[in-house]
């Protein structure tokens, strides 16, 4: 799978992350239109991914913020995305993150439970770092949890990351959803990870961000 990540090239050509610009974008209300081209551009560039010998193509990974997801557009967004591009649903996977569902869980449900009707995939982002509780878990259609960083930076030396990583696997595992650990710079960090039941993993030891072409160099590399 990969992930796409926004980013904003300016007058003078300079890359700037995404976290300079994103929180203007949310309070500005440009970030429902910026999330819009993103998901459809996103869907587009997934189509050119190589796949494998059994026909199987790469999963993509789109975040949605919280400001995009209480729009009632969503779902035609994520729709037409998927018509233009002709992208199968079950090969994308909207990110979220847990301060989202604290807002309106019952009406954050519904959306969730109408974008899994469509085939689509969702996973809870950075998972542990919000104020979410467990029983979301429980009763909202997530696939997948994403162990936040901050518990992936201390392993395999710090051992409340390792207790905390041991007990989300559990967790995980119990209620049938997917894990993904964040954030994975070393080797000794992804050994952790495998030891503890995380099967997959994103972070540099990896890959940086890149663009398009070199993810389809790197795809057709990896087959």
């Amino acid at each position: 799978s990969a992930e796409a990540l926004l980013r904003w090239r300016n007058d003078e050509g300079v890359i700037v992350p995404a976290a300079d610009f994103i929180e203007v974008a949310e309070a500005s209300g440009l970030i429902v239109r910026l999330g819009r081209w993103v998901l459809l551009e996103a869907c587009a560039q997934a189509m050119r991914w190589p796949s494998d010998a059994q026909g199987r193509a790469p999963l993509l990974r789109v975040n949605v913020s919280a400001r995009q997801f209480e729009e009632p557009g969503l779902i035609a967004d994520v729709l037409n995305a998927l018509t233009e591009s002709g992208l199968a649903p079950e090969r994308l996977c909207l990110e979220l993150t847990e301060t989202l569902l604290l807002r309106e869980p019952a009406k954050v449900a519904r959306t969730l439970a109408r974008l899994r009707s469509l085939g689509v995939r969702v996973a809870l982002d950075d998972f542990g770092t919000g104020y979410c509780s467990l029983g979301y878990l429980k009763h909202l259609p997530i696939d997948t949890i994403k162990i936040d960083r901050g518990f992936t930076a201390g392993l395999p030396h710090d051992r409340a990351d390792l207790a905390i990583v041991k007990a989300l696997v559990g967790l995980a595992d119990s209620l049938g959803i997917d894990i993904v650990g964040e954030g994975v710079e070393t080797q000794a960090q992804a050994d952790c990870l495998r030891d503890c039941g995380v099967v997959a993993v994103q972070g540099y030891l990896y890959s940086a961000a890149i663009d398009g072409d070199a993810l389809i160099a790197g795809f057709a590399k990896a087959r």
